[in-house]
């Protein structure tokens, strides 16, 4: 549900919000493809091992 408080920590991570965002664009034509993709098998395992376990 949407509350004032909620709206608040929302805004309070705005500024990390806007920072993934560049980051992110600066990151993607540093990485190689097969990096990349690598690295979205690893975290998407990851990811599932945490749905299942934790």
């Amino acid at each position: 549900m949407i509350t004032p408080d909620s709206l608040m920590d929302n805004l309070k991570m705005l500024p990390a919000v806007v920072l993934g965002i560049f980051g992110g664009k600066w990151l993607v034509g540093k990485v190689p493809q097969a990096t990349f993709e690598w690295m979205i098998v690893v975290f998407s395992t990851l990811a599932g091992l945490r749905l299942i376990f934790w």
